[in-house]
């Protein structure tokens, strides 16, 4: 009997592609949230993220560029990031004398990485993030004000959702996070994240930048940043041209997000919807078309996910 696949985010994606590549061997996969695109600058992520805000709580977005620009400004003087410092209750990093560029990015990247968090999973019928973590109460704790104290109280939310005192302090210094990503031995925490990152520097990409000085975060994450990340944690081998090349070798390989035969009934070989709320909308593949012999709340659940058969 051939197999059904289903997975979601990126290992949606290798669901997808599998059904693709063998056909005859898979009967259908189910691939929710999945970028099937790979991408090596993702600056389109910036832009979903504002969008997905937008319909949400418009003034949630002017407060989060607003904090993000004076985050910059305040990261430009030593009286500046020792306040932030302070704030977000950081380690030394950015007030050392030979304070690292790639340490000012790795804050910038860090603190964007809980706001990405939340979004991306608000309103998921599930414990904390049904409840807790979602669009209305992060932009509620952004309300009335722009004070960057405002967004260190939506990492501690963050935190205490997951158990952890809300005072939690956040290292973001740039070279901890190399010696720790260099960990070889398995069984290491940094056992999966390195292996994450190895498939984004050989495979993926998806390397969200933050590059435009109006864009929600600013000009704050360059692609140098993750280009580096790649050569300081696997070697000096891993340069822009070879990432490049990597993740086009996995598109041709793959096909990307195109070529995929488009059905909209179970009884035709391929289902592709995906849920417009996602960051990763844009590197998946959407349709709005649907079957009249769909209702509405199993419309809704399609909506959810790429389901291909």
């Amino acid at each position: 009997m051939r197999p059904y696949i289903l997975l979601k985010s990126f290992p949606g994606s290798l669901a997808a592609w599998s059904r693709e590549k063998s056909p005859r061997r898979i009967r259908a996969a189910v691939a929710s949230s999945a970028p099937l695109l790979a991408k090596v600058d993702f600056n389109e992520f910036d832009k979903q993220v504002e969008t997905i805000l937008t319909k949400s709580d418009p003034d949630c977005v002017s407060n989060i560029r607003s904090i993000f620009r004076l985050l910059v400004e305040k990261m430009k003087t030593l009286k500046g990031r020792r306040e932030i410092v302070r704030v977000f209750r950081l380690d030394d990093s950015l007030l050392r004398p030979g304070m690292s560029e790639k340490d000012v990015q790795n804050f910038f990247f860090v603190v964007r990485n809980y706001i990405n968090f939340i979004i991306m999973h608000s309103a998921v019928n599930a414990r904390i993030h049904r409840d807790l973590l979602t669009l209305h109460s992060m932009c509620d704790k952004l309300r009335g004000g722009t004070s960057i104290k405002q967004l260190r109280d939506v990492i501690s939310m963050v935190m205490k959702a997951h158990g952890k005192s809300p005072l939690t302090p956040i290292d973001i210094s740039y070279r901890n996070f190399v010696e720790f990503m260099k960990n070889e031995r398995f069984g290491r925490p940094s056992s999966q994240p390195r292996a994450w990152l190895y498939q984004n520097c050989n495979e993926f990409g998806h390397f969200t930048t933050s590059e435009d000085p109006n864009g929600l975060f600013g000009d704050t994450v360059p692609l140098s940043f993750f280009i580096d990340r790649c050569q300081h944690v696997f070697g000096p081998e891993y340069t822009e041209e070879r990432i490049l090349k990597n993740i086009a070798d996995t598109n041709d390989y793959f096909g990307g997000n195109q070529h995929f035969r488009v059905y909209f009934t179970f009884r035709n070989n391929v289902q592709t919807f995906t849920q417009m709320e996602d960051r990763k909308t844009l590197m998946g593949f959407y349709t709005m078309k649907m079957s009249a012999f769909i209702n509405k709340s199993y419309r809704d659940c399609l909506l959810k996910s790429h389901i291909l058969l």
